[in-house]
């Protein structure tokens, strides 16, 4: 029996439409114009230009709530798909932040729906816990754009400067690189740790979240060349 891999694109297409495309709005221009190509890069397995494209719709505060959700929980099975946990829950965190009753169609990944249960147990208990008043870090200072070199040892930033909050609240922060084999991130405490890996040009966005989960964001790039570079 011959197979037909032109038909079972067709079918992942469908299902694509079903996951991405259920909601009644059209896609309109702006930061979120190109989720339907992040969820075709993401259904033929290329997921690092799928995390690319996603990076303008969910740091868009003001693009379209519907459209940034579809884009966390995207990016969130993305992110599942690469094996990295931390950053697909930070991705599902978000979403229901956005959208705290967000059921995912029963036909999901069932590693996705049980990430979507924990995370959401986990936001409740944390609220049922600590109640805090909403706190809304801002930004104090931008962080410039950061040119590196392949070989390079890695570069801290202190977030304290960055973000700043009424009163002695305290921060929890979270970096996102949207090219993680060019520049890749993480935080320790409150330092932004940044590694060059390859050639090319990631934008990283740094997010700072008060103890309520209000958050403050902060967009930059990095560039990294070759060491071989002229």
């Amino acid at each position: 029996m011959s197979s037909h891999p032109r038909m079972a694109r067709h079918l992942g297409l469908v299902l694509l439409a079903l996951f991405v495309s259920s909601s009644a709005y059209a896609q309109d221009e702006g930061a979120c114009a190109s989720l339907d190509r992040a969820s075709e890069a993401y259904f033929d397995a290329r997921f690092e230009e799928a995390t690319r494209l996603l990076t303008p719709c969910i740091t868009d505060d003001a693009a379209n709530m519907e459209a940034r959700v579809e884009a966390y929980a995207l990016l969130g099975n993305v992110m599942l798909s690469l094996q990295q946990e931390e950053r697909a829950r930070r991705a599902v965190e978000e979403l229901l932040r956005l959208h705290p009753d967000y059921r995912p169609d029963p036909n999901e990944r069932p590693v996705f729906i049980d990430l979507i249960e924990e995370v959401r147990g986990r936001l409740a208990a944390a609220q049922d816990v600590i109640p805090e008043q909403d706190v809304v870090p801002e930004v104090a200072s931008e962080i410039e754009d950061v040119t590196m070199e392949t070989g390079d040892d890695p570069r801290v930033i202190d977030l304290g400067p960055v973000f700043q909050t009424v009163g002695d609240a305290t921060l929890s922060y979270t970096a996102m690189s949207s090219a993680p084999d060019v520049a890749a991130t993480n935080v320790e405490d409150r330092g932004l740790v940044i590694v060059p890996v390859g050639p090319g040009r990631a934008t990283v966005t740094v997010a700072a979240r008060g103890p309520s989960g209000a958050v403050g964001r902060v967009v930059f790039d990095v560039r990294v060349r070759s060491i071989l570079e002229p």
